[in-house]
């Protein structure tokens, strides 16, 4: 019986695995909605404007550079044209992802802050969309 058992778990265990391996990626707009690209966390995109040919001819197209000091550790997303992050003060910021123009920042900077956020959530239903910073 036991043996039975453990056969039905590994059974259960490589349905679940073949399930999480179905192609879930980052779809082809333009967005980065989600922390590392998407669900299944694998940092992945299927735009196709950079590929192997033109990948040596990308040059910066802008920086952004905040008046704190210390590390800023974040994952940004980009929704809608604009980039999310939070700075290392723990600052809210949103930027033009094609200028790197600021649009706003959010929140008292935090002195002698500790720790490090590593940025903000999205989240949409329908037309109602929010990004969730704490």
């Amino acid at each position: 019986m036991k043996k039975i058992a453990v056969l039905l778990v590994i059974i259960i265990c490589f349905g679940f695995i073949k399930f999480q391996i179905i192609d879930h990626s980052f779809g082809s707009d333009e967005n980065w909605s989600e922390y590392l690209g998407g669900a299944d966390r694998n940092h992945y995109s299927k735009l196709d404007q950079i590929n192997l040919q033109n990948v040596k001819n990308l040059k910066v197209a802008w920086e952004y550079a905040t008046p704190d000091s210390g590390q800023m550790q974040v994952n940004p997303l980009i929704v809608d044209g604009v980039l999310f992050g939070v700075t290392s003060s723990v600052q809210a910021f949103a930027l033009d992802a094609t200028t790197g123009k600021e649009i706003w920042r959010f929140g008292d900077p935090l002195k002698n802050w500790a720790s490090t956020s590593r940025g903000v959530s999205y989240w949409q239903n329908g037309n109602d969309k929010r990004i969730l910073y704490t």
